[in-house]
Parts: C-alpha cells; sequence; structure tokens
C-alpha cells in the first residue's frame, strides 16, 4: 500500500438519470468520503463494489453478480448526507435507477 495516497475521482459529473457510472479503481485505499449532489429534481443513489471473485463470467461485465450495492440513499435533492466507508472496496461506481430531469454530480475522496 502507499502510505501517501491521498487521492479524489468522479463517480458523476452532471450524468442524466438513470445511469450507471464509470468504475473507479480504490483498491489502494483504506477509508473514503464520497459526496453527492442532484439538482432538478430528486433521485434514489447507490454505492456498489465489485467483487474480487475469479467465479467465470458470473462475475465479469454484465454478468448476474457483476456488483454489489453496499449504500442506499433515497430521495436525494441537493447534498446527500455524506457516505464514509473504513472498509476497502476494490472498485465503486455510483448508480441511479430513478428517472426524471435530474442530474447528479458526485466525487469520491479516498486515503490510505
Amino acid at each position: 500500500m502507499n502510505s501517501f495516497l491521498l487521492k479524489t475521482s468522479n463517480l458523476a459529473t452532471g450524468n442524466s438519470l438513470p445511469f450507471t457510472g464509470n468504475w473507479v479503481n480504490t483498491t489502494l485505499s483504506r477509508n473514503a468520503l464520497v459526496v453527492a449532489y442532484v439538482s432538478g429534481g430528486s433521485a434514489n443513489l447507490n454505492l456498489e463494489g465489485q467483487s474480487l471473485i475469479d467465479g467465470g463470467s458470473l462475475f465479469k461485465a454484465g454478468g448476474a453478480a457483476e456488483s454489489y450495492t453496499f449504500y442506499t440513499t433515497t430521495g436525494v435533492n441537493g447534498y446527500m448526507s455524506p457516505a464514509f466507508l473504513d472498509s476497502p472496496i476494490p472498485f465503486i461506481r455510483l448508480t441511479s435507477t430513478s428517472t426524471g430531469n435530474a442530474k447528479v454530480w458526485a466525487y469520491i475522496s479516498y486515503q490510505n
């Protein structure tokens, strides 16, 4: 691990609903803070992790067990309550199945 790791990555950059964000590699992090902002309506937001289990196509992109939801917040309009993680999760993304005209911005700051 890198003892000097302090990094911020975007999880959403004005994404329209519904959306599935890109994976962010957080393998080297020990803890993280996620902040999101929703404008133009409200949205339900999910933070998803990706498993490191090597079980064939089931766990690969598009497989039934590609990801797992570890945090959900509902009815976000404006800033969500920040989410703090203190367990290592190798890859994280933000998703929302909500519909409407809202747009979402979010970032993750993580450190070792």
